[in-house]
């Protein structure tokens, strides 16, 4: 198992093939080697995926052959197969026996009526099977958590300028009240009411004596 980016260069989305359904780096190439062909040759080798119309050989010589050669060798962004972030591998290996043995022979020649010969020469006995019923599990990790970073940002800074998280909120909250009290101080200022010119009228002295109206100099 591989990291999908940013970590890694792997790649864990579906293929989008109409031969394939599961992504792997042999599908991928080979799709990609069967649509180059099909767009420069028309036609499709015989190991090809396809309905398509299969070369023939002076398709092999002329087109197919020297495409593929050219694809390999100068054309390496027409086909980019990324590796697969799952990969499951299988190790395999081949083992022959010769068989039969002369009983075997004989019984064979007299089940299915032939020569011993003819039963040496033409029968084969293939066996499939899992060599061990264990498998391995390879996969990568990140080396450096979200998690990790922010303990080591936290721990520097209670090294250094001795804050923690009750600092930070602390600045938070400082920063909130001062930003409060400034937009509260402008609004008031802009609700103030302006003062009226009668407001400013300045009356003179009490020039009257007890008793009498301002309106009326005394005689």
């Amino acid at each position: 198992m591989y990291l999908p980016p940013p970590w890694g260069d792997c790649r864990s989305s579906a293929m989008d093939s109409e031969y394939f359904s599961t992504y792997s780096i042999t599908a991928c190439r080979i799709d990609c080697e069967t649509r180059y062909l099909l767009e420069n040759c028309n036609c499709r080798m015989v190991h090809m995926p396809g309905n398509s119309i299969v070369c023939t050989p002076e398709q092999y010589k002329e087109c197919a052959d020297p495409a593929l050669d050219f694809l390999v060798e100068k054309d390496n962004d027409y086909c980019v197969c990324q590796t697969p972030c799952n990969m499951t591998r299988y190790g395999k290996e081949l083992s022959m026996v010769k068989i039969p043995s002369k009983a075997s022979a004989k019984y064979l020649a007299k089940k299915f009526n032939k020569t011993e010969q003819y039963i040496s020469e033409n029968i084969l006995v293939l066996d499939i099977f899992f060599e061990a019923l264990n498998y391995e599990t390879i996969e990568q990790k990140k080396a450096y958590e979200v998690a990790g970073l922010l303990g080591d940002i936290g721990g520097q800074m209670g090294l250094f300028i001795g804050a923690s998280v009750l600092t930070i909120l602390e600045i938070f909250d400082y920063l909130y009240e001062v930003f409060k009290d400034k937009v509260l101080g402008y609004f008031k200022r802009k609700k103030r009411p302006r003062r009226c010119q009668s407001d400013n009228l300045e009356f003179p002295e009490n020039p009257t004596s007890p008793g009498v109206t301002p309106n009326h100099v005394p005689r």
